[in-house]
């Protein structure tokens, strides 16, 4: 195996997380004997020109990827604030995705957490992840919200007071006038397992 071969190989193991020829010929859908060729008498053309269009593509998307944090938070359930002790996976994300399915601008500080109750619905269906935004909340927006240790998710009423609204009408509005409270971010999108 040349030089040329042994860098490629290089940038393949990194690419696919694998150690050997063997579990290379396997992810490229080569018999697993082809390893041993490929060792004695360095890869074949076609095996250089897949590789580089794979590790090219492997480099693009990862520049195109985004990891947002799953934080081990549920949103009006009282559970706890969003710190970085409760990140609990990484969820990785098209930014292309994000920007057209979501109308996200800016990429920043957003995370995930879990909603759990109705008094959203039909706007956000109990049992959903919420992409949540950091930072200012316009008038009407869905926020996310911490009143005294519980974080609730709510639709933000700025005039004439500060109130937090459910789309539910069997929940009651709360004020925010006499309370301990923060508003944390905007929940920018929804999804849900099926």
């Amino acid at each position: 195996m040349n030089e040329e071969d042994k860098n490629l190989f290089q940038e393949a193991k990194k690419a696919f997380k694998i150690n050997s020829l063997k579990e290379l010929a396997i992810k490229m859908g080569r018999a697993e004997t082809s390893a041993i060729n490929w060792y004695k008498t360095g890869f074949p053309k076609s095996l250089k020109h897949d590789l580089s269009i794979i590790l090219q593509n492997s480099i693009i998307s990862k520049e195109e990827n985004i990891h947002i944090p799953l934080y081990d938070v549920t949103a009006s359930a009282g559970l706890g604030l969003i710190n970085e002790e409760n990140i609990i996976d990484n969820i990785v994300f098209n930014k292309s995705f994000l920007k057209t399915c979501y109308g996200l601008t800016s990429l920043t500080d957003l995370s995930i957490i879990y909603s759990r109750g109705d008094s959203m619905a039909p706007t956000i269906a109990p049992l959903s992840y919420l992409l949540v935004q950091k930072g200012s909340v316009k008038e009407g927006e869905i926020c996310i919200a911490r009143i005294n240790d519980e974080l609730v998710v709510k639709r933000l009423q700025k005039f004439p007071n500060l109130v937090l609204l459910s789309d539910n009408p069997n929940y009651q509005p709360i004020s925010l006038e006499k309370l301990d409270y923060e508003i944390i971010g905007s929940v920018v999108g929804t999804f849900k397992k099926l």
